[in-house]
Parts: C-alpha cells; sequence; structure tokens
C-alpha cells in the first residue's frame, strides 16, 4: 500500500496532476512509500511482454521497455492488474516525437534534435 506524509495529490493549474506539500518537509525526509509490488517498472533481465524475442527486448532502451509493457497491460483492458492506473493516464500527449521535422528544427538545438529524432526512429518501429 502506498504511504504518503505530508503530501496529497492534486489538480495543478498549469501542470495538471501532481502532489502538493501539506506541512513542512525537510531535506532527505521520506514522504511517498511505494512498495515495488505497487510499481510498473522495467529493469535488466525483467521479463519481456508482448512475445517479443528476450534478445530483441534485452536491446530497447528503458523507455521503450516501459512504453511496450503498458501497452501491453492497456490491451488486457479489465484483467490488467494496472487497469485502474492505465485508464487514469491521458489519452493524448504533445511531445517531440510526435512533432514534424520542420517544427523540431524550430527547436534550435542540435543535441535536443537528435535525441528527438533518434526516439522518433524507435516510437516509428514500435508503432
Amino acid at each position: 500500500m502506498l504511504q504518503f506524509a505530508k503530501i496529497k495529490p492534486a489538480i495543478l493549474p498549469d501542470s495538471g496532476r501532481g502532489l502538493i506539500a501539506t506541512a513542512d518537509i525537510q531535506p532527505g525526509e521520506c514522504v511517498c512509500d511505494v512498495p515495488v509490488s505497487a510499481a510498473i517498472r522495467v529493469y535488466p533481465g525483467c521479463p519481456t511482454v508482448l512475445q517479443i524475442p528476450q534478445t530483441e527486448w534485452q536491446q530497447l532502451p528503458w523507455y521503450g521497455q516501459l512504453a511496450l509493457t503498458l501497452l501491453n497491460e492497456q490491451r488486457q483492458g479489465a484483467d490488467s492488474k494496472w487497469c485502474a492506473y492505465i485508464r487514469q493516464l491521458p489519452t493524448a500527449v504533445d511531445v517531440p516525437v510526435l512533432w514534424s521535422e520542420a517544427e523540431v528544427q524550430q527547436l534550435q538545438c542540435g543535441y535536443f534534435i537528435e535525441q528527438v529524432c533518434s526516439t522518433t526512429l524507435f516510437v516509428e518501429l514500435i508503432c
């Protein structure tokens, strides 16, 4: 079970869902304890999903493994242990990997453009 101390969930006007402090928090103080069993996670050697061969699965970046894990849970619908959580996720997002090439170029930051383009290639491979 999740345990919260001095924080609570909130809807924030400029950024959406988040947590707010309900009391002063000292540096290093634990304000949220999440048991491993209550977390969707990927880690080296974690089981593959969607019948992806283990060798290919291990070559995916962590965010690719997490994305595919979430898609797999979403596909299971009400049978998923994470069904209630999955239903809370946004159905659409505006992220640079979904932008047109012209929009990405407007960022005018070579490193960031390179990162977006490499991630975009990954997204195109899995979609």
